[in-house]
């Protein structure tokens, strides 16, 4: 480790933003599952009023779920109206081959600069193939978390960011089951009986991104909640093509290099045949 000091304050303070799903059972991640996605959302309400005018510049990313999470993305929408209200931006950091046990802090490869009004998501993807019961969200590595922290500048007092599928939606999917009455008691849930839930993955994963999400975050003296669906995106992000002329070069090199490599082998067998 290197540590560097300057007599020269610098400029900006960096601040970390916690963003992410809330630590609840009601995040719900069925049994044998190939693929179950928990989505988190930042919404525009809370980056209009907390954010400065000019935006903050996102550096430095640490991602973050258990045991059975494979991935996570952070996407960024922008408001534009030629993509009926949303645009989808680049990515702000991704991993789809994560692993619990090599967990880190990514520095990005450019400053993404978040603006009021733009609206964040969190992706997390989790497999469970093999695992018997449901996987509950909670603070134990045999629960799940979703959640990123951005690290930013200029800080400024953003604490937290926070979302959850409204309980009265997750009520209402469970009460539907066939075994709803004895899962459901009023308001209440008693998660110890989603074990005897034979599990629809698709269509649970259907109910969790159609319906309407609570959003929390708390900054600059402002404590916003909202109830609301995951935004539709007019323009989807579309990668640029990875492949160059610099890489068919290197793929063109490394064609040569076998080759010759194959040669050598050759004349050195037909040198061994001939002495």
């Amino acid at each position: 480790m290197r540590m560097y000091y300057t007599s020269t304050a610098r400029e900006y303070d960096a601040g970390i933003l916690t963003f992410g799903h809330d630590i609840t059972p009601d995040q719900i991640i069925p049994p044998n599952a190939k693929s179950f996605t928990t989505t988190a959302i930042l919404t525009g309400e809370c980056t209009e009023a907390i954010l400065p005018e000019d935006g903050i510049r996102v550096f430095g990313n640490f991602l973050h779920t258990h045991v059975v999470g494979h991935g996570l993305t952070v996407q960024h929408f922008r408001k534009n109206p030629e993509c009926d209200v949303y645009e989808e931006l680049e990515p702000i950091d991704r991993n789809l081959q994560y692993d619990f046990n090599y967990q880190q802090i990514t520095h990005l490869k450019r400053e993404v600069v978040i603006k009021p009004g733009d609206v964040v998501q969190l992706k997390c993807f989790y497999g469970t193939e093999g695992v018997d019961g449901v996987t509950l969200g909670g603070l134990s590595t045999r629960n799940e978390m979703c959640f990123t922290f951005l690290v930013y500048y200029p800080a400024v007092d953003f604490q937290i960011a926070i979302s959850r599928i409204e309980s009265s939606a997750l009520r209402d999917y469970l009460k539907s089951l066939p075994s709803g009455d004895q899962i459901v008691n009023g308001t209440e849930i008693d998660y110890s009986k989603l074990n005897t839930v034979d599990w629809d993955v698709d269509k649970f994963q259907e109910t969790v991104d159609e319906s309407m999400q609570g959003a929390f975050c708390r900054g600059e003296g402002n404590a916003i909640y909202r109830v609301t669906k995951f935004p539709e995106i007019g323009c989807p992000y579309i990668a640029p093509d990875q492949c160059t002329t610099e890489a068919t070069e290197a793929t063109e090199g490394g064609v040569v290099l076998r080759a010759s490599v194959a040669l050598l082998l050759l004349l050195s067998l037909l040198a061994a045949t001939l002495g």
